[in-house]
């Protein structure tokens, strides 16, 4: 039994609509009345707390074994005595009060749907009736009904389309109630029905849902690496084209292997994610790992590419998206071992600053609570160590995350091993991500034109330049900063400089960081018109000189007899994981070591096993990563 207040999106067409589960009814291991004893009733305490179960003189009312084979539990209603016209026998089961109001897209309706299995009584008189309350309980209305039954012996789905209508606050109140009734008043011969998997549909429209089916371009970085960047266009149609792109930020003992599995679904993110090696081997009994994403949405066609080693200028026109959601599907895993002693593997997603966050009830995912890391603040949320068959889209291990008007999208995806009693493994994971339902604030076109924005850092502080053209009704500039991409707050404020059609108009805002942590900065700009219409900038990145890794030299360069030293100076004590990465992008060679603050002298082992050529020295330090490049000769 289980009562969902997320958005599990199940796309119907290409159109933009979408059909959401909105409470679900899968009776689970703990029974009711199993004993199969005639007039009892009670309250049933599944997943769905205080169903209230009725069962008259000569009837049975029960949760039991599902039949034909069911892997769980089923509602039975059943009766082998007839009542009379003026005393009926009739039999309910009646849902606890429900609020079906979660937060959804525009609906258009909201259906029933269950399954049910006739054992004996198929053509017989056995009224059943399917009836909600908007009031608690005070009046009911019968939405479906079934006089005659069918054939018995397997399990049937019934869909009753808008099934609850959009009157008398049922939509959106918290005291709706469900109930399965059973009417006996003729007859002698017994009768027997199961019902299971009792579904709350709301079908809903609006925008079109954010799809990344196409091939991706890389557009910067090396393939699969931290830096790399993806463009995806056309992610979003209508009512307005918008583009995406995704970057692989930073990884931490674990590396992307494929960025994105279109098969099943094509419309989701599902990148597969490898742990660095072997988890579990020699001493080690535990270990974590994750891979930062964030997902950009831009205008269509705005993204232009400056320099190719950096992302920091490159220019695009970033579209916020109001009420839009992430849903993280299949967060499982599996037992290490066996008995008390037993380990466990598990996924984790982690979301930076959501507006809320949704689970099923009940869920197998547990809250991890919130934690900073890299100038973002994340919600943490732990998978079931049970595995789900497939990329599993199963309610009990799926998450929501929700958001405000905002146009980046940044999480992780990861995993927690314990060893236990078992052995060592190596993983390489698929991860399924999906975006629902969306809207756009309000914008205008205005008359003013942007013809560049830029920034750097220097001692201590950002440099803002801007220059535009056609100042026409134009009243003042708003500078927003944001440490995750996501949250900007105003930090400044420029008037218009001038209202003359002809002469461009240049800009400077100084934005001093001395005080303010955090290494990485987000600037936009918000361009006000005088009648109060808007518009945004493109963003641009700014981050601060200061490392914790700095001064990186490899000796020798070349490398000639298969040992080489990296020296450099550290800020504090941690650990840097060192990868040898050719130029396709394969990871060749491994280590991780022990830092300290001061100097270091770290010796990379096992180069010899290496065929020469020009290779990538990468050192993963928290949220750093610093790349040189060097030779190996013979």
């Amino acid at each position: 039994m289980k009562t969902i207040f997320t958005l599990m999106m199940i796309m119907l067409s290409m159109m933009a609509f979408s059909q959401t589960v909105l409470n679900t009814e899968t009776f689970p291991t703990n029974k009711f009345n199993s004993s199969s004893i005639a007039g009892q009733s009670g309250v049933y305490n599944g997943n769905l707390t205080a169903w209230s179960l009725k069962s008259s003189a000569n009837a049975i009312i029960e949760v039991d074994d599902a039949p034909g084979g069911g892997t769980t539990e089923a509602l039975r209603f059943a009766t082998g005595s007839n009542g009379t016209t003026g005393n009926p026998r009739v039999d309910s089961a009646t849902s606890t009060n429900l609020n079906l109001n979660g937060g959804l897209c525009s609906i258009t309706s909201l259906d029933f749907q269950f399954d049910w299995y006739v054992v004996n009584g198929d053509g017989a008189n056995y009224e059943v009736n399917l009836q909600f309350s908007g009031d608690g309980g005070s009046a009911w209305n019968t939405v479906w009904s079934n006089t005659s039954l069918p054939a018995s012996g397997s399990w049937n789905t019934v869909t009753v389309a808008g099934g609850i209508p959009n009157s008398n606050s049922y939509w959106t109140g918290s005291d709706f109630e469900y109930r399965f009734t059973a009417r006996r008043n003729s007859g002698s011969s017994s009768r027997e029905i199961w019902f299971d998997n009792i579904r709350i549909l709301a079908t809903s429209s609006g925008p079109d849902i954010p799809s990344f089916s196409g091939i991706p371009t890389l557009v910067q970085g090396t393939d699969l690496q931290p830096g790399a960047v993806y463009l995806y266009q056309n992610v979003v149609t209508s009512p307005q084209t918008l583009d995406a792109l995704v970057k692989i930020e930073i990884d931490s003992n674990a590396h992307v292997s494929l960025l994105d599995n279109n098969s099943p679904n094509p419309g989701r993110f599902q990148p597969k994610v490898a742990s660095d090696g072997v988890l579990g081997s020699g001493s080690e009994t535990s270990s974590k790992g994750w891979v930062q994403f964030s997902i950009t949405f831009i205008k269509d066609n705005s993204y232009v590419e400056n320099d190719p080693l950096t992302d920091a200028d490159d220019t695009f026109t970033p579209q916020a998206l109001s009420g839009l959601r992430y849903q993280h599907y299949d967060v499982d895993g599996f037992v290490n071992g066996s008995g008390s002693g037993a380990g466990y593997f598990r996924e984790i997603g982690c979301i930076s600053s959501p507006a809320g966050i949704f689970v099923n009830t009940p869920t197998n995912i547990t809250d991890g609570g919130t934690y900073t890391a890299g100038g973002y603040t994340w919600r943490k949320m732990l998978g079931e160590a049970v595995e789900h068959a497939g990329v599993s889209s199963d309610l009990d291990v799926t998450f929501t995350a929700s958001f405000g008007p905002v146009p980046v999208i940044r999480f992780r995806l990861g995993f927690d091993f314990v060893k236990g009693n078992g052995g060592s493994t190596s993983v390489d994971r698929e991860y399924a991500t999906e975006f629902t339902c969306l809207s756009y604030p309000q914008q205008s076109t205005l008359p003013v034109r942007l013809l560049s924005f830029t920034g750097s850092f220097r001692n201590q502080a950002t440099t803002l330049n801007w220059e535009t053209a056609n100042e026409q009704n134009f009243d003042h500039f708003e500078i927003e900063r944001s440490s995750n991409g996501a949250d900007y707050k105003a930090i400044g404020f420029k008037l218009s400089a001038g209202n003359d059609l002809s002469t461009r108009q240049s800009y400077t805002y100084p934005d001093d960081l001395s005080s303010v942590s955090g290494t990485v900065f987000y600037y936009r700009l918000k361009i006000v018109d005088k009648d109060g219409q808007f518009k945004y900038s493109n963003v641009i990145m700014i981050r601060k000189e200061a490392r914790n890794i700095n001064g990186v030299a490899l000796n020798p360069n070349p490398v000639v007899d298969g040992m080489a030293t990296v020296r450099f100076t550290s800020l504090r004590n941690s650990a840097v994981n060192f990868r040898i990465v050719d130029l396709t992008g394969k990871i060749v060679l491994q280590q991780q070591s022990k830092i300290y603050a001061g100097n270091n002298s770290i010796s990379i082992n096992n180069l010899d096993r290496i065929l020469p050529g020009i290779y990538l020295l990468q050192m993963a330090n928290d949220d750093e990563l610093t790349t040189i490049k060097f030779n190996i000769a013979r």
